[in-house]
């Protein structure tokens, strides 16, 4: 199987589910490292957007709790909005 050295995730994540879990999942297995972008942030409480951006977060991170390795969060590099991340990289 090939690595690479960083994989990215991109999603609204409204909510997380198993389908976001298994892309995930599989970006662990193929990446030294992986980053999560949460799209939409700057929409939350619409019917099409119910969470925040930093709910989306949290329940990423507490998937792991309940159903990653723990070491694969160790892999995560970054979670966050689009904004967020992309102000951090400049």
């Amino acid at each position: 199987m090939i690595m690479y050295d960083t994989g990215m995730i991109i999603g609204r994540f409204q909510p997380f589910h198993l389908g976001h879990s298994i892309i995930l999942d599989r970006a662990l297995d193929q990446c030294n490292k992986v980053i999560v972008v949460i799209g939409s942030a700057q929409e939350s409480r619409t019917p099409l957007n119910p969470l925040s951006a930093s709910e989306r977060e949290q329940i990423i991170i507490d998937s792991f709790v309940n159903s990653f390795d723990s070491n694969s969060l160790e892999k995560i590099e970054k979670i966050g909005p689009m904004i967020l991340l992309l102000e951090n990289m400049l």
